[in-house]
C-alpha cells in the first residue's frame, strides 16, 4: 500500500513558526519601549529629588539663620538673587536656585501690612514680616526639567 504525501504539514508547521516569531519580536518591542519608559521615570524622579533636596537645602539653612540670600533677595533691584547650596546632588543635573522678595500689593484702600513699618511696629526703627519665594529647576542634559517652589516669611529685625 502506498500512501501519497501532500506536504500540507510543513506548510502549516511554516504558518505557525511565523505567527509565533511575529509575537515574539512585538514583546522584544514592547520590553524594549517599557525600558524606555522606566529609564525616563527614573530619571525624572532623581531629578525631582535633587531639585527638592537643593531647595530643602537653602530652605534649612535660612530657617537656621543664614539669611544673606534673602538680604541679597531684599537688596537686589530685582528683587531676585540667585543662590545654592554647593552640593552635588546629581552628578548630571544642572541646579538653578533663585530667591524673590515679593513685594507686597498696593491695592487703592489697602493697607500694604508687609513691609510696613511706622511708630507702632516694634523695635525704634520698625520691623515687618517680609515674603519670599524660593524657586529651584533642575535640567538635565537632554532638557527634562523638575521645577521645586516654596514661600516663606521672614520677621525682619530693626
Amino acid at each position: 500500500m502506498k500512501t501519497q504525501q501532500s506536504g500540507s504539514v510543513l506548510a502549516i508547521s511554516l504558518v505557525l513558526l511565523t505567527a509565533i516569531t511575529l509575537i515574539a519580536i512585538m514583546g522584544i518591542q514592547r520590553a524594549g519601549l517599557q525600558t524606555k519608559i522606566v529609564g525616563a521615570i527614573q530619571h525624572r524622579e532623581g531629578l525631582f529629588g535633587a531639585d527638592l533636596s537643593e531647595i530643602d537645602y537653602i530652605y534649612q539653612d535660612i530657617q537656621h539663620g543664614k539669611s544673606q540670600p534673602l538680604s541679597d533677595a531684599l537688596n537686589s533691584p530685582s528683587n531676585t538673587a540667585s543662590t545654592s547650596s554647593g552640593i552635588t546632588w546629581n552628578p548630571h543635573a544642572t541646579i538653578n536656585t533663585t530667591i524673590a522678595h515679593i513685594q507686597p500689593a498696593l491695592d487703592p484702600g489697602n493697607v500694604a501690612t508687609s513691609s510696613l513699618r511706622d511708630d507702632n511696629s516694634r523695635g525704634k526703627n520698625g520691623a515687618g514680616i517680609e515674603k519670599f519665594e524660593i524657586s529651584s529647576t533642575a535640567t538635565l542634559p537632554n532638557g527634562m526639567k523638575s521645577s521645586q517652589v516654596i514661600g516663606t516669611r521672614y520677621l525682619m529685625p530693626e
